[in-house]
């Protein structure tokens, strides 16, 4: 198959993907205009789907190593119990497959949070920046800090 070919069907499936994600968040993710609290909740299972969808266009499959963004859900609870970041077996697979630095992303990533009122993910991300950062410098050998979502913070 010829190269352009690859990609006419990627931007194929990404389109399906990102259709698919629009219709399945303006059916369940709720009404972002009933407060600020049901704002960032839509916010953050919209986020969750696009990072999913997006991990699956990049060939990710679903997760099974850690609590990630990438394991698969059944319903709206179980989805919601997921974090909003990947795994560190996930965010290698990203990293890896779009060339991005992983401290500029959580950098990013956090700024966008805390934008956003989203304090546990933006301090995670915050955190993830300076572990891998202390571990460019010659600092303890620590790995992506392991934090479960706060399940009442997505639950409310």
């Amino acid at each position: 198959m010829h190269s352009s070919w690859k990609w006419a069907g990627t931007f194929i499936i990404a389109s399906v993907a990102l259709l698919g994600m629009f219709k399945i968040c303006s059916r369940i993710n709720g009404d972002p205009s009933e407060s600020e609290k049901m704002f960032r909740l839509c916010l953050k299972r919209t986020i969750k789907t696009g990072v999913h969808e997006t991990g699956h266009i990049l060939s990710m499959f679903h997760c099974i190593e850690n609590e990630c963004c990438m394991n698969g859900s059944n319903h709206r609870l179980e989805s919601d119990s997921h974090p909003l970041w990947l795994c560190p077996v996930c965010l290698r697979k990203l990293c890896y497959a779009v060339q991005t630095d992983p401290v500029q992303r959580f950098e990013k990533l956090g700024q966008f949070c805390k934008k956003h009122s989203l304090k546990n993910e933006e301090a995670f991300f915050r955190k993830s920046a300076e572990a891998i950062i202390k571990v460019k410098e010659g600092g303890h050998k620590h790995s992506i800090p392991s934090q479960k979502p706060d399940a009442e913070e997505n639950l409310n």
